[in-house]
């Protein structure tokens, strides 16, 4: 006779067995009659973030945003987003075109939760304002003296069709401290002897680029200021936005404090 406990090792081994064909055909079926709703649901997730992205570049309202976020202007050519932020999953996508009315600003660049979308920047016909101070070969020039913060003062000059001013030569530093020289009435200011321009350091603290999304050196000028033991020098931990000294140089100051600010409009032509 068979012995009680191989009988019962056997009916365990037995009763494993049957487990597993069970749990395989169970698992397969499952499988089987959930493919279908997969595969349609899964296009239709995954073109979430795509239109949430879409929606937010429509939003205006970025432009006055913490995070300096730009929103774009009418474009004759899409072109991909770059992720500026390490490669964190965010997908690269296309704008079929850009859409807003934001200024030239808005014609470079669009940044929209570390990502950054270029759009073709062509020359276009402005209408002369009387306000700016052209410079052949330079572009045109005005100095704000009422002050504004960073961004503040990027509204200001994208709604005047142009963007906060970003100097590459020395050539065009000296058109703008000729400007500041000459400025009378300043006010509302942190500091009479400087005045806003477009560059920043908000994506990566020591890495500053132009409104633009460019480096300082790939722009071409870099010439900070060598006052308060040089710069820039982040004081306080909160110096995250530039500005042009009335002497010449540039020096990190608060995004929060408020300056006058130098707008330009560049690559036109006057439109009479």
């Amino acid at each position: 006779p068979v012995s009680l406990p191989f009988r019962e090792h056997t009916v365990r081994r037995l009763n494993n067995i049957l487990d597993f064909f069970f749990n395989y055909f169970v698992i397969s079926f499952v499988r089987a009659m959930l493919k279908p709703i997969y595969l349609i649901f899964l296009p239709i997730v995954l073109s979430v973030p795509n239109n949430r992205v879409i929606r937010e570049v429509d939003s205006v309202e970025q432009v006055n945003s913490q995070s300096t976020e730009m929103t774009p202007s009418t474009s004759q050519s899409a072109v991909p987003c770059h992720d500026l932020s390490e490669h964190r999953g965010i997908p690269q996508l296309v704008f079929p075109m850009c859409t807003s009315t934001n200024g030239l600003e808005g014609l470079r660049n669009v940044v929209i939760h570390g990502m950054a979308c270029t759009c073709d920047l062509n020359t276009h016909d402005v209408h002369k304002r009387d306000d700016y101070q052209y410079t052949p070969g330079i572009g045109a020039h005005k100095l704000h003296t009422r002050g504004a913060t960073f961004n503040n003062a990027r509204r200001i000059c994208n709604e005047e069709g142009g963007n906060l001013a970003i100097i590459d030569s020395l050539a065009e530093e000296r058109v703008l401290l000729d400007l500041f020289k000459r400025a009378v009435g300043i006010r509302n200011v942190t500091n009479e002897d400087q005045a806003l321009i477009g560059i920043h350091d908000l994506f990566s603290e020591g890495e500053w680029v132009t409104i633009l999304g460019e480096s300082l050196h790939k722009n071409g000028y870099t010439k900070w200021s060598d006052r308060w033991g040089g710069q820039p020098d982040n004081g306080g931990g909160v110096q995250n936005c530039g500005s042009l000294l009335k002497e010449g140089g540039m020096d990190d100051v608060s995004c929060n404090a408020q300056f006058a600010f130098f707008c330009e409009i560049p690559g036109i032509r006057i439109a009479h």
